[in-house]
């Protein structure tokens, strides 16, 4: 026949020879179906928290084997002596140590305790009035987008938590979305926008690969802080949605300069890198030196296209300041035909697209372990380079038959903001 325990274990037992209450006992069965109760359980538990001595070490590795065997075979010798060391461990409880004790006390209060009705209450809703009141303050101005949500009870005069604007605005359908960075946009700059999107909305895609693209794209060593705004899904580029760029002066000790060059009939064209280590080697980035460092890619990349290609210019203002000298006085010295783009225009320039891919996969690839080589800036710079050459014809022959597309939607948006 085989064994099994089947009394349960009290947490403290009583002195021996209590006839309020026995000691407790091995009681020896057949039942296969055996399980053990939770104040057993819960003595291991504490067993396994009380490790001082050989012996209580010892009894808490035997309360753990029966634990785990739940109705397998135990030997009667073995329940003996796991019986005695929990008496004679449990008969004088000051000598537990005080977690055990706090452990124990724990337990009780909380099988005695009642359920806390207020600990998980639903958040207090809003009436009617005040969600609409709420709607019309998010929408009301570029500063209610991006107020905290944690803010907008005190702004409002409303007696709730965080919790309910989130659901109350959400019902809504608005949530927190990164804000959308784009240059910025005034009467003067959207009539430019549209005239020339009206102008060149019926060219063809050979006359778009014509034209010479160049661009410049700022990426960040450290990855910087995203401005959050309260949106619907399609308020992207709601003007108070939109976040503008900075003028501000370059810095090549937090952040790395591309310059890039493009066109529809010849590819890519050079792609140049300018960081803090071109500045210890050359100096700042001005005039002079980028006519000595960076100008000869660029000469020789012009040399290779069609004398008819026309060289798409960006407005002074917003030309940079290293290369606008070099770019006019190449052009006009070469005669070519010169196309102006509008101000605020980045999403009529292909180079854009093929930026965004570069800060994307830049962006995905922070959180790869690197070699305890290679630097952050080092691996930023090789990302876009890598990027960079991965662009194949077939995705320069999409860009070039999506500028039809650019225009129209300049069109459809009256020269404000589009998807592009």
């Amino acid at each position: 026949m085989s064994y099994y325990y089947t009394e349960p274990v009290s947490l403290v037992n009583p002195p021996p020879g209590s006839a309020a209450h026995p000691p407790p006992t091995v009681y020896l069965q057949s039942d296969p179906n055996l399980q053990f109760n939770e104040p057993f359980n819960e003595l291991v538990r504490i067993l396994r928290l009380h490790r001082h001595g050989r012996a209580r070490r010892r009894a808490a590795r035997r309360a753990e084997r029966v634990g785990r065997q739940r109705g397998n075979k135990v030997q009667v010798n073995q329940l003996d002596q796991l019986n005695s060391s929990l008496f004679h461990l449990s008969r004088d409880p000051s000598s537990l140590p005080a977690v055990v004790l706090q452990r124990q006390k724990m337990i009780e209060d909380t099988a005695n305790a009642r359920p806390d009705p207020t600990r998980f209450s639903p958040a207090p809703k809003l009436t009617l009035q005040q969600i609409r009141q709420l709607v019309d303050f998010v929408k009301s101005s570029p500063h209610a987008r991006r107020m905290p949500f944690d803010q907008i009870p005190a702004a409002l005069g409303l007696d709730c938590p965080e919790r309910t604007i989130t659901l109350a605005l959400a019902r809504n359908g608005f949530k927190s979305y990164p804000a959308i960075v784009r240059p910025r946009i005034d009467e003067t700059t959207r009539q430019a926008r549209l005239h020339f999107a009206t102008t060149h909305v019926q060219w063809t895609v050979e006359q778009w690969k014509n034209v010479l693209f160049t661009g410049d794209m700022r990426l960040y060593i450290d990855q910087p802080h995203e401005a959050m705004v309260t949106r619907e899904a399609d308020e992207g580029l709601h003007p108070d949605c939109i976040n503008h760029i900075p003028h501000s002066p370059a810095d090549s000790q937090t952040n790395m300069l591309f310059i890039a060059h493009f066109s529809g009939a010849t590819g890519k064209g050079p792609f140049i890198l300018w960081n803090a280590l071109m500045d210890c080697l050359h100096g700042n980035l001005t005039q002079e030196n980028y006519f000595r460092v960076c100008y000869p890619s660029f000469e020789k990349w012009l040399d290779q296209q069609r004398p008819t290609a026309l060289f798409a210019q960006q407005p002074d203002r917003e030309m940079a300041f290293y290369s606008g000298v070099a770019y006019r006085d190449e052009v006009q010295g070469r005669h070519m035909t010169v196309l102006s783009l509008p101000p605020a225009s980045p999403d009529l320039n292909p180079l854009t697209e093929i930026f965004n891919h570069i800060q994307a996969a830049v962006h995905a690839d922070r959180t790869n372990p690197r070699e305890y080589y290679d630097c952050e800036e080092t691996h930023i710079a090789r990302i876009a380079r890598q990027t960079w050459k991965s662009i194949s014809d077939d995705y320069v022959r999409e860009l070039m038959e999506s500028m039809t597309d650019r225009c129209q939607a300049v069109i459809d948006a009256d020269g404000l903001y589009t998807r592009f």
